[in-house]
C-alpha cells in the first residue's frame, strides 16, 4: 500500500502539468520545472496568507482535476486542439519523467538517511511542518539548528509526505524529482527520429550526474546539488534561450526559486547576470548600451528580494543564524585577505582556505582533485567538446560565453566562500573549513551539468559517442571510488526504538536526562525524538563510571542512556545495584 501511495504526488504533479501544457502550448518537459515552482510557491504563500498548507494542497489537486476535465471536454469538442495538447503532453520528457520516477521509487523508497545534516535539521524540518502545519520556524518546532534556512525545498518534500506519511525515502524521492526536473527541458531538444539513441544517451547522462555521492548526496536531502542543477539551468537559459517573454519569465522564476534554496544563490545570480550582460554585448555591441543592463539588474534584484523577504519573515525567530550577514557588521571583512585580523581564528581560517583551494582534494572519487585542478579539468572538457561543435560563429560564441561566465563565476564563488568562512563562521567551523569539499564541489558540478546541456542541445545529433565519453569523465570526477555508497540503504537505527520508548513514557511537560558518549548517536536519537526533543536534557558522558554513578544518584529527574558500553554497564550495575540497558527510562 505504501508503494502505491508514493505515486499519488506524481499523479497530482503530472495532472497539474497538463494545465501548464494547455496554457503555454509548450512541451511537457519544457514546463515541468514551472509546475514544481508553482507547487513550492503555492505552499509558501498558503502558509504566509492563510497560516496553513492545506490551501496549497487543495489548489494543486483542484488544478490537476480541472486540467483533466478541460482536456476531456476538448477531446470531444475540438479534436484538432486536442491533438496539439496530446502531442505537447506525451513527449519524450513525459516518458523520461515516468521512467525515472519509477526508478527513484525502486531505489529510494526503502532507503534511510546517512548524512549528519539530514538528522540534525533537514529531516526535522519536514517532520515538524507535517506535524504542526506551520513553517518549521515556530518556537514549538523541534528543529535544533538552522531555523533561518530558506524553506522552499523542504516544502516540496512536505508536499510528498503529506500524501504518503513521513518516510525518509519519500523525502529523498521528492528531492531527486526536484533535482532532475531541470533535465527534462533539455531532452525535448532531441528530435523524434533520434529519440531511441537520444534517450539512451540521456539516461547515461542521468547516471553520470546521479552518482555524485562523494558527499553523501545520493541517500540524502542535501540542497547543495539542487543549487548546482538549477544554477546550471539558469545559465543555460541566459546563454542559449531566445530571450522572449516566456523565457525571461522562466529565468526570473528559476532565479527566485534559487534564492529560496540557500543564501549562496545570490552569488549564482550575479554570475547569471554577468553571463547575460556579456551575451547582450556580444550580440548587439555598444548599441542600446544601457538597455543591456536592465535584465541583469532585475535578476540581481529578484535574488536579493528572495533573500531579504525570507529574512524579514523570520526576523523574530530565535535561532542561531550561521549565515547571518549582521555577523560581519562592525568587523573588517578585508583583514583575512592579509591575515591581519584581531581574531586569530579568522587568520587561521583564511590561511587554511588559501592552502585548500589549490591543493585539498574535494572528493574521494577515482580522479580526486582540488578545486583549482577541477576548474582546469572542466575547461579541458569544454575544449574536448569544442572539436564536435559545429563551425558556426554562433556556436563558437556560445562556447566562449560559457567559459568566460564559468571562469568568472569560479573566482566569485571562491571569494564568496572565503567571506563565509572568515566572516560568518565561528572559531570552530571556520578554521577546520567545515563542509568545504561539498560546498566547493557544488560549483564544479555546475560546469559539468552545463557541459551536458550544451552537448545535448548543440551537438548530440551529430556525435552522441562524444557525450558518452563526457559522461564517463563526469563519473570518474564525481563518483566515489567505493561504489557500495551508491546502493540503497535500508539502515535501521537502535536510536529509533529508544526515542519511541521515550515518547511513550514521557508525561506532558516532563523533562528527561539523556546520557550519551557519541554525539553522532545522540544526533540520531534527537532526530527520532523530534516531537519530544525540547523535553530532553542532553548530558555527554565525559567522566568515569564512578563519577557518573554519583551524578545519577543525585538526580531527581528520570534518565536514559543511549550508548552505554559493556564496561559502563558492568561498573554502574555493581555500584548502584541496578540492571541498566540502553534505551530504557529510569528513575531513582
Amino acid at each position: 500500500m505504501g508503494l502505491l501511495l508514493s505515486f499519488i504526488p506524481l499523479l497530482i504533479i503530472i495532472s497539474l502539468s497538463l494545465g501548464f501544457v494547455i496554457l503555454t502550448k509548450r512541451k511537457f518537459g519544457t514546463i515541468f520545472p514551472l509546475t514544481l515552482f508553482f507547487i513550492c510557491f503555492s505552499m509558501f504563500l498558503s502558509q504566509l496568507i492563510f497560516n496553513t498548507f492545506y490551501v496549497a494542497y487543495g489548489v494543486s489537486i483542484a488544478g490537476g482535476l480541472a486540467s483533466i476535465a478541460y482536456a476531456t471536454i476538448i477531446a470531444f469538442t475540438n479534436k484538432r486542439k486536442f491533438k496539439q495538447i496530446r502531442e505537447n503532453y506525451f513527449t519524450a520528457g513525459f516518458f523520461v519523467n515516468l521512467i525515472t520516477y519509477v526508478f527513484f521509487v525502486g531505489i529510494f523508497y526503502f532507503t534511510n538517511f546517512l548524512a549528519w545534516d539530514n538528522f540534525s535539521h533537514w529531516g526535522p524540518m519536514v517532520k515538524e511542518m507535517l506535524r504542526f502545519d506551520k513553517f518549521y520556524t515556530i518556537p514549538e518546532a523541534g528543529v535544533p539548528f538552522h531555523k533561518d534556512y530558506p524553506p522552499i525545498v523542504s516544502l516540496f518534500e512536505l508536499f510528498f509526505v503529506k500524501f504518503t506519511g513521513y518516510k525518509e525515502g519519500i523525502t529523498i524521492i521528492a528531492n531527486h524529482v526536484l533535482q532532475f526536473a531541470v533535465l527534462l527541458p533539455i531532452i525535448e531538444h532531441i528530435k523524434k527520429q533520434k529519440i531511441a539513441k537520444g534517450l539512451a544517451v540521456f539516461f547515461i547522462a542521468i547516471m553520470a550526474t546521479l552518482f555524485v555521492d562523494a558527499h553523501q548526496i545520493f541517500n540524502s536531502i542535501y540542497n547543495d546539488y539542487l543549487i548546482a542543477f538549477y544554477g546550471a539551468f539558469s545559465l543555460y537559459i541566459a546563454i542559449f534561450a531566445d530571450l522572449n517573454k516566456f523565457n525571461l519569465f522562466y529565468l526570473l522564476s528559476t532565479v527566485l526559486f534559487l534564492s529560496y534554496i540557500k543564501e549562496i544563490a545570490i552569488v549564482l545570480a550575479s554570475i547569471i547576470a554577468i553571463a547575460l550582460l556579456v551575451r547582450n554585448f556580444q550580440q548587439y555591441g555598444r548599441k542600446h548600451f544601457f538597455r543591456h543592463f536592465v535584465t541583469p539588474v532585475i535578476i540581481c534584484i529578484i535574488s536579493l528580494l528572495g533573500f531579504f523577504s525570507w529574512k524579514f519573515i523570520i526576523r523574530d525567530v530565535e535561532s542561531e543564524r550561521q549565515f547571518d550577514l549582521s555577523k560581519a557588521a562592525g568587523q573588517s571583512i578585508t583583514c583575512p585577505i592579509t591575515l591581519s585580523c584581531e581574531e586569530d581564528y579568522r587568520n587561521v581560517t583564511a590561511l587554511n582556505f588559501y592552502k585548500a583551494v589549490p591543493s585539498q582534494k574535494i572528493s574521494d572519487s577515482w580522479i580526486s582533485l582540488s578545486y583549482v585542478q577541477l576548474i582546469i579539468l572542466t575547461v579541458l572538457i569544454y575544449a574536448f567538446i569544442y572539436r564536435s561543435t559545429k563551425r558556426k560563429a554562433e556556436d563558437k560564441k556560445r562556447l566562449v560565453l560559457i567559459l568566460v561566465s564559468y571562469l568568472t563565476g569560479a573566482v566569485l564563488y571562491a571569494g564568496a566562500m572565503f567571506f563565509i568562512y572568515t566572516s560568518l563562521f565561528g572559531d570552530l567551523e571556520g578554521p577546520k573549513l567545515a563542509s568545504f569539499n561539498r560546498y566547493m564541489n557544488t560549483y564544479i558540478l555546475i560546469g559539468l551539468v552545463l557541459a551536458i546541456y550544451y552537448y545535448v542541445t548543440v551537438i548530440l545529433e551529430k556525435a552522441s559517442f562524444d557525450l558518452l565519453v563526457l559522461c564517463f569523465i563526469c563519473i570518474l570526477i564525481q563518483s566515489p571510488s567505493g561504489l557500495a555508497k551508491l546502493l540503497p540503504n535500508p539502515t535501521s537505527y537502535s536510536e529509533s526504538k529508544y526515542a519511541q520508548n521515550l515518547s511513550q513514557s514521557l508525561s506532558e511537560g516532563e523533562t528527561v536526562i539523556v546520557y550519551y558518549h557519541d554525539i553522532t548517536k545522540y544526533n540520531y536519537f534527537r532526530y527520532f525524538a523530534t516531537s519530544n526533543y525540547k523535553q530532553i536534557i542532553a548530558i555527554p558522558i565525559r567522566s568515569t563510571p564512578e563519577t557518573l554513578a554519583t551524578e545519577i544518584q543525585n538526580t531527581n529527574q528520570r534518565y536514559m542512556f543511549i550508548d552505554l558500553t559493556k564496561d559502563d554497564v558492568k561498573t554502574l550495575n555493581e555500584i548502584l545495584d541496578r540492571s541498566f540497558v540502553n534505551g530504557k527510562l529510569y528513575s531513582n
